[in-house]
């Protein structure tokens, strides 16, 4: 923490290095705030593991590359299930692999991150040098001037089954841009993480209830087969509770293996108009989301009718008279239209 440099504020490696559990914070440095990797020095390959680290206020002291990490000369590195936050850089506000390194990127989160060139990451690499860029379920979450992950034309880029906060498509919308404008080239993206909510049924009584989940599915409408990054999840509804107690419009919950569940109660007295079907909102709580997503639950009117029988003569005698009253009543939730009375009679039992 808090270390200055030039090639990697914390660390400057030139060998193969593996990093578990780790906090990078407060660094500042020219080419990687915290960690510099490259074989500029012994010019033979090199292999960087990282995982479950944290990276977090890591700056540079002038435009250079990966406010935390910057992967150069045939340095081949993993990253996985480790987290980027409030980094800054020009070239990668988090990250930034050279044309002459390789990078695998799987199971991280990129947050609140800062660059003009890929607020997260950047991607060069080269076809002819046969160097890739792999990014596998992820969530990049941050907003730069030219996307969240920023890749060059000839940088052979695999950034399949991520989670860009938005269900839009991610490259249409400037969350992935090609160096100068260009096409695709050799990036491909597609498909992308979308996030959902979804009731078990669909349509229930008022004072039923049904379970509200979160998935992560593709958009290509398949379902994701590996969990992204656990984070936190937001549902609101306007009439209803999360509680089976207490009146509750909000709740927030934490995803396991991608998946967030509760439980919906229609219970708030009788159905307003206004507000069925209910709408399910749903956001990733501090993701930078462009648009909620909803639900729709339908709720049916729910009537408690009763009957209450009275005799004026609580043991009568043959042929003799009595007066049955009838009285009915709804003890709600909402009203009852159009109720029918059937009243059985006993057999030699005659009406006045």
């Amino acid at each position: 923490m808090y270390n200055k440099g030039n090639n990697g504020a914390a660390i400057g490696n030139c060998g193969d290095l593996t990093l578990t559990n780790c906090l990078f914070q407060h660094n500042t440095g020219q080419n990687g705030g915290a960690l510099y990797s490259g074989s500029r020095f012994n010019n033979f390959p090199i292999y960087v593991h990282i995982n479950n680290c944290t990276f977090d206020h890591n700056t540079l002291t002038y435009s250079r590359y990966g406010g935390a990490i910057y992967n150069n000369d045939k340095s081949t590195m993993w990253i996985t299930r480790s987290l980027f936050t409030n980094n800054v850089g020009d070239n990668g506000g988090a990250v930034n692999n050279s044309a002459m390194g390789n990078m695998t990127i799987t199971y991280c989160t990129f947050q609140n991150n800062t660059g003009d060139w890929g607020a997260d990451v950047v991607f060069y690499g080269d076809k002819e040098n046969q160097t890739y860029n792999i990014a596998n379920y992820n969530k990049f979450l941050s907003n730069g001037t030219y996307g969240a992950v920023y890749t060059s034309k000839n940088a052979p880029s695999d950034l399949r089954w991520n989670y860009w906060g938005t269900n839009k498509d991610p490259w249409k919308t400037g969350k992935i841009t090609v160096e100068f404008g260009q096409e695709q080239g050799l990036m491909t993206y597609d498909p992308w993480v979308i996030l959902t909510v979804k009731p078990d049924t669909k349509t229930i009584y008022n004072t039923k209830k049904t379970t509200v989940t979160d998935l992560n599915h593709l958009s290509n409408g398949e379902q994701l087969t590996e969990p992204l990054p656990d984070g936190t999840l937001t549902l609101n509804i306007p009439w209803g509770s999360f509680s089976n107690t207490n009146t509750i419009h909000s709740i927030t919950l934490n995803t396991i293996n991608g998946i967030a569940s509760t439980t919906f109660y229609a219970k708030e007295g009788a159905i307003n108009p206004l507000y069925n079907p209910v709408q399910v909102t749903v956001n990733a709580v501090n993701d930078i989301t462009i648009e909620n997503e909803s639900a729709y639950v339908s709720i049916k009117k729910s009537a408690d009718i009763h009957i209450n029988i009275t005799s004026d003569k609580k043991h009568p005698k043959p042929n003799e008279t009595m007066k049955l009253t009838y009285k009915m009543g709804n003890k709600g939730p909402d009203t009852a239209d159009n109720v029918t009375v059937t009243i059985p009679l006993p057999k030699w039992f005659n009406v006045k």
